[in-house]
């Protein structure tokens, strides 16, 4: 795998292909999250890969990476960290109503985690009111939106909300059976 990678790596600064370069990276990136003791390799090369997305206004790649780079700082321990990384992508794409969906869905995961569920539900609902903007979401927003009604149903039945709860999850299944996911029909 490394091999491959360092090629591809290679190639696309030969073809000067940043949407490449980036990949790449983010690939690489993935082989040290499996492979290496702890994550410090993964972050820097996701955060190369965030870099090139970025200048080269690549949004959907640069979501991606960003969540997974959120996820490697909250397995270090270091929510601190995943906390400013998704507030700042939000500041770095002012009306960007996709990152704000995925950065918004990304904060309520963490504040779900941390067991602060009123400023969960609050992220996961300006995670739905930035859905609610975008005319074509892509195939991984629709998920991000299954998972704010799915979380926040688990949330309103902990706080023993069970008609609002109710409310919730079966939004989350109803969608899940449109679209066919069956990964997602299970979790509802």
């Amino acid at each position: 795998s490394l091999n491959y990678i360092s090629s591809a790596i290679k190639l696309s600064n030969e073809l000067k292909d940043e949407k490449r370069k980036g990949n790449s990276l983010f690939l690489l990136g993935q082989y040290h999250v499996e492979w290496s003791p702890g994550l410090d390799k993964t972050i820097v090369y996701y955060k190369k890969a965030i870099n090139i997305f970025r200048n080269a206004d690549l949004i959907e790649q640069e979501i991606t990476v960003l969540s997974k780079l959120g996820y490697a700082f909250i397995a270090r321990g270091e929510e601190t960290l995943a906390f400013e990384l998704y507030h700042d992508a939000i500041k770095n794409h002012p009306g960007n109503d996709e990152v704000s969906c995925h950065m918004n869905n990304a904060l309520g995961n963490l504040m779900k985690s941390s067991q602060e569920s009123e400023k969960a539900i609050n992220y996961y609902s300006l995670s739905e009111e930035s859905y609610s903007k975008i005319e074509e979401p892509s195939a991984g927003t629709i998920l991000i939106q299954l998972s704010n009604d799915k979380n926040r149903g688990v949330l309103y039945r902990n706080d023993n909300s069970f008609d609002t709860a109710e409310y919730y999850i079966n939004r989350s299944l109803l969608k899940s059976m449109e679209i066919q996911d069956s990964g997602w029909i299970a979790r509802n």
